[in-house]
């Protein structure tokens, strides 16, 4: 069975919290920010949802909404509540370990760099899978990849698809449009 909804989440864009970061002088990399976190080991709640130590009752699409409501609010501790332990996200750099702590580096990364919101514009569901497109919006306020902050803003569809186990993520795949991205920013495209 295949199910249809469209949704838009509207939430605010700054992190609830001040994103760790590198020096200024030298670049946020994954190494340096993975040396900034430490494994949540207590459950953490969140409605409708059952914690780390407990399989959930909510279904694929929830579960999800309420990863990405966490995401736009800077809302560490979702990941607790929506990562499996065993998550793998295909379309981070290699360097990112698996489960919540990865996922939890790469939103580090991604807050020293960006202001970020996410707009669900439709979620397919099918079995185990979530086929999900997404607006994401934000401004580049810090380092990424090697490309200086220019404080301009942005907006680029995305599009993933979430597999789930246990009621959590556990393995994702993403693309997006980068090179839109990178020409808002006011970067030349790659050669």
């Amino acid at each position: 069975m295949i199910t249809t909804t469209t949704t838009t989440t509207a939430t605010t864009t700054a992190p609830t919290t001040a994103p760790t970061t590198a020096p200024t002088t030298a670049p946020t990399t994954a190494a340096t920010i993975a040396a900034t976190i430490a494994p949540t080991t207590a459950p953490t709640t969140a409605t409708g949802l059952t914690t780390a130590t407990g399989p959930t009752t909510a279904g694929p699409r929830e579960v999800f909404l309420h990863y990405v409501d966490g995401f736009n609010r800077g809302d560490h501790d979702v990941i607790e509540d929506a990562i499996h332990p065993d998550f793998v996200d295909r379309h981070v750099p290699p360097e990112i370990p698996i489960g919540p702590a990865g996922a939890a580096l790469w939103w580090q990364i991604l807050s020293a760099a960006f202001t970020l919101e996410i707009t669900v514009d439709e979620i397919l569901e099918a079995g185990d899978r979530l086929a999900t497109r997404c607006t994401l919006r934000g401004t580049h306020i810090g380092e990424f990849a090697g490309l200086p902050a220019t404080g301009r803003d942005f907006e680029m569809a995305m599009m993933s698809i979430e597999r789930f186990a246990e009621g959590r993520i556990v393995e994702r795949w993403e693309v997006y449009d980068g090179l839109s991205m990178l020409t808002q920013l006011g970067f030349d495209a790659p050669a």
